[in-house]
């Protein structure tokens, strides 16, 4: 529906003034042409993640509702059961309606083809990184109920000289995930850059580290010390972030010879772990290891 604005709706005069700002910031900082502009919003009073954890309640305590309801011939029992789920149903529906309508905006993230510039509402200042200046990217993963990483980008950091740019996840359902975004674009923009050299010096015999994580000649040695030959690696898969983007690899399980288990190294945490990933596989393949799944930058 049309709504002021010479009959443009709220979405497309947003749209209208992200990109009015993005050219004005890629004019001044000679950032190239616009490939996206992603909101972040932030979730006022919580009412969003309050609605949405009901949601899981309702569906959880549901089924179980449902199966007494379909069971039970007793009307007493049924409204007993019923009545509570449908009012917190109910109390979800509206918690989530209000977070939509109370959510407020944090900052923006500009994509171009030339880097990528953050404009929050609570700095003074632009955060601006040309993609040749960006020194580490580290993933962060979210968690299961028990800490373990999951497959999907919570945030992404990008670092320079003097300039880091952090980018968190979305707060609705239907929000863009700035963190996942981010990711995706600085993997497909860096990789070529990055990955090579890091290929390269694994080839001249250096071993490759980052934080905790080092690939040799000989093998690999786990963020928690443990080392494994490759002679002793029988295969490896790759898992991808999720997501729509072409996102970066978030996660390698290999298994060791002679056992049936599956080892899991998490690129969460690592700087430049999206781009040691690539040289993983490849010293994984010179040594005769299967990789699957692995897709070339």
């Amino acid at each position: 529906m049309a709504a002021g604005g010479g009959g443009l709706s709220k979405a497309d005069r947003r749209r209208a003034e992200d990109l009015e700002l993005a050219g004005w910031i890629g004019g001044e900082f000679g950032l190239g042409t616009i490939d996206q502009v992603v909101r972040q919003w932030r979730d006022r009073g919580r009412l969003l993640s309050m609605g949405w954890g009901l949601v899981g309640a309702t569906l959880v305590f549901g089924t179980w509702g449902l199966l007494v309801w379909l069971q039970s011939k007793d009307r007493l029992t049924r409204e007993f059961v019923g009545v509570p789920i449908g009012s917190v149903a109910v109390l979800a529906v509206l918690l989530i309606a209000l977070g939509e309508r109370f959510k407020v905006m944090g900052c923006w993230y500009f994509l171009y083809s030339g880097g990528v510039a953050q404009v929050a509402r609570s700095e003074p200042k632009r955060r601006v990184l040309r993609w040749p200046e960006v020194e580490t990217v580290t993933i962060i993963l979210k968690t299961d109920s028990d800490g373990n990483p999951r497959t999907e980008v919570d945030r992404c950091v990008l670092a320079g000289p003097g300039t880091e740019i952090t980018a968190g996840p979305g707060v609705g359902l239907l929000d863009e995930d700035p963190g996942r975004i981010l990711a995706a674009a600085a993997h497909r923009n860096l990789a070529p850059r990055l990955v090579p050299p890091l290929i390269q010096a694994w080839e001249s015999g250096e071993p490759v580290t980052a934080g905790e994580l080092s690939i040799g000649q000989e093998g690999i040695t786990m963020p928690a010390g443990t080392r494994h030959a490759w002679s002793q690696i029988t295969s490896m898969a790759v898992t991808y972030a999720s997501g729509p983007d072409s996102a970066p690899i978030a996660r390698i399980d290999f298994r060791p010879d002679e056992t049936d288990r599956n080892d899991q190294l998490s690129l969460s945490g690592i700087p430049n772990g999206i781009f040691l990933a690539h040289l993983i596989a490849h010293a994984a393949t010179g040594h005769g290891v299967r990789v699957d799944g692995y897709q070339r930058p």
